[in-house]
């Protein structure tokens, strides 16, 4: 039996799909925000469903379809964290096959309650950018004993998406420069601190909120101690990416799993932004 088993892994790596000549392997970041079972999504009852208009509905995957995603790519991909790939772009190490990377912005509860089962059901590593002040003043948001146990399971890793949710490559009105500077890095610098104090974790990954940067930003994150960075920009990744602006694509709840599997069977470039979350 250790014989097969030993025949079928080998036979599996050498099935893995090739890179076309010359061409790395790609790592490819998806990103989620809200997860509700579709029987919630269905009702009327505004205790059960609180997104009552199609706008509200964009951010959102149903329970049911989220499975079936992740069903595909840990059958199909390599599944790594945003941290394992920092290590990789850090050290110039390429991956040995094509990469997908799951992530999650914000805080809301239906990561916890409804994504992280699932996660743990296909042994799926994934990221979670934690929005700070929503967990502090958003009702419908994880407590820190939730980020806890999803971070000493292991399979979910916790990084930043600031504390207050800025526009970060934006300036207030009469804002000086230096001004700007130092808002900005309060928001990395604070919101990485108090991750790394709650998990006892290093940090080292952010999530432009609404997908905003410069190199003003870029930066800044470098000097406060992060290592990568992600946007809202849909492309592929490779291990020679700018760490500071990581392509990744928003799933949004109108995609069935076929137009799910296109994104990544076709070879060309697709910038098209169904949000910016």
């Amino acid at each position: 039996m250790k014989i097969i088993n030993r025949f079928l892994a080998v036979l599996a790596l050498c099935l893995l799909p090739l890179p076309a000549a010359g061409e790395p392997y790609w790592i490819k970041i998806l990103n989620y925000h809200e997860i509700f079972p579709e029987s919630w999504m269905q009702s009327t009852d505004p205790k059960l469903n609180r997104f009552t208009k199609p706008s509200d509905r964009l951010l959102i995957v149903t329970a049911e379809n989220l499975e079936k995603q992740i069903e595909y790519v840990s059958r199909n991909y390599k599944l790594v964290t945003m941290t394992d790939f920092a290590e990789h772009l850090e050290k110039k190490q390429a991956y040995e096959q094509n990469v997908v990377i799951i992530t999650f912005d914000g805080a809301d509860e239906t990561i916890y309650k409804y994504a992280y089962p699932i996660l743990k059901k296909y042994k799926a590593p994934a990221t979670l950018f934690l929005h700070i002040n929503s967990m502090k003043f958003d009702k419908t948001a994880m407590k820190w004993a939730m980020v806890e146990e999803m971070h000493e399971g292991g399979l979910i890793d916790i990084e930043s998406h600031s504390i207050s949710h800025p526009h970060m490559n934006r300036k207030k009105a009469n804002e000086t420069e230096e001004a700007y500077e130092a808002r900005i890095r309060k928001e990395l610098a604070d919101s990485k601190a108090l991750i790394e104090e709650k998990l006892k974790k290093k940090v080292e990954c952010f999530a432009y909120p609404y997908g905003g940067y410069n190199a003003t930003v870029m930066r800044l994150l470098k000097e406060t101690g992060y290592k990568t960075a992600v946007t809202v920009q849909w492309d592929k990744n490779t291990i020679d990416s700018n760490p500071y602006a990581l392509k990744r694509r928003g799933i949004s709840g109108a995609r069935s799993l076929e137009q799910f599997i296109e994104l990544f069977k076709k070879k060309f470039k697709d910038d098209t932004r169904e949000y910016a979350d």
